[in-house]
């Protein structure tokens, strides 16, 4: 996998998490609306695991946001440790 690659999951997983706290949900409240175990949903939000679209739907849904939403966050934004957004822009929405 490229560096280029390995941050773009970086970054989704940052974005999936920004949107769970945005969504003041826990990771077991949100691996549970998305159907995978809270141990998955934590390995992704910390590694950035390679995900099949089907599950980074199901995930991106289970915590109010599209796909799109999702995969935009991950190539536009930069992201603190806390998993919120640096840059000013709006909140996403629901």
């Amino acid at each position: 996998m490229s560096d280029s690659d390995e941050i773009f999951l970086q970054n989704l997983a940052k974005a999936l998490r920004a949107a769970r706290i945005q969504s003041k949900m826990t990771q077991n409240e949100a691996a549970e609306r998305a159907g995978v175990t809270r141990e998955y949903w934590a390995h992704v939000e910390s590694q950035g695991r390679n995900l099949t679209f089907v599950t980074a739907r199901k995930m991106a849904v289970a915590v109010g946001v599209t796909l799109a939403e999702l995969i935009i966050l991950a190539e536009n934004s930069k992201f603190q440790a806390d998993g919120k957004r640096k840059r000013r822009g709006p909140p996403l929405q629901r």
